[in-house]
């Protein structure tokens, strides 16, 4: 896996943690707005986010890009639509990278390190309506970033929010560097689906607000790479 895709299947693998809150028989759909400013690799603006989630699959639709992340395969696949290419990652090879020397290396072991760190979630009293829905203050720290979370219980589907994370979190146990980062105890530590998200990210920040969410059946069409795309390796 390239070096610079390091971060993004982190912050992928995030937040199909995040969102894991739905009943796992149940396919749900929800829209978000993301507003990225100083974003390495991102132009600054609002995008359309669209997010699928069936079973042990799950999708992120952006303008220019389409992110599936299959957990029974353990892979994530990267399609560009506009060129019909697609790249993927083995997540039981993550943190099986070869040897790097210098400054690239030194970059790759601090990266290792603090996505090897654990997640630091801490409630507030501070309360407001985002979207509709009463949310609370969380900040939350995560891979040397830090942001607030604004947590709500009213969105439907929070009852099976412990039995999925667990489910997950037995998925991504398959791999050790997944299993130390404990993606699923950020999601028992919220107990609530982020309404609003704002991350800081080097001297940038990206902030994503729910738009709508609903339960619909999804094709499972919409979790494979489509006939006629290459694959790339980047």
């Amino acid at each position: 896996m390239p070096f610079q895709n390091i971060i993004r299947v982190s912050l992928i693998l995030f937040a199909f943690t995040v969102i894991s809150f739905s009943n796992a028989d149940a396919d749900l759909y929800w829209e978000s707005d993301s507003k990225s400013q100083g974003i390495p690799g991102q132009q600054d603006g609002i995008q359309l986010v669209k997010n699928y989630l069936k079973g042990n699959s799950f999708r992120i639709e952006m303008p220019d890009s389409i992110t599936i992340m299959d957990m029974d395969q353990m892979k994530i696949f990267n399609l560009d639509p506009k060129k019909k290419t697609y790249n993927e990652v083995d997540m039981k090879q993550m943190g099986q990278m070869p040897e790097m020397e210098g400054e690239a290396g030194k970059q790759f072991q601090g990266i290792m390190k603090k996505m090897m760190g654990s997640f630091k979630v801490v409630p507030t009293t501070e309360t407001r309506k985002i979207s509709g829905y009463k949310c609370t203050k969380h900040n939350v720290s995560f891979m040397g970033t830090s942001g607030e979370y604004w947590i709500s219980n009213e969105v439907e589907g929070l009852d099976e929010l412990l039995t999925y994370s667990k489910k997950s979190a037995k998925v991504m146990g398959r791999n050790p560097m997944l299993k130390q980062m404990n993606f699923s105890a950020l999601t028992e530590e919220l107990k609530g689906f982020p309404v609003e998200t704002t991350m800081k990210i080097g001297n940038g920040t990206t902030t994503s607000t729910l738009k709508k969410i609903e339960r619909k059946g999804l094709s499972t069409d919409l979790f494979k790479v489509p006939a006629g795309y290459k694959m790339t390796d980047q």
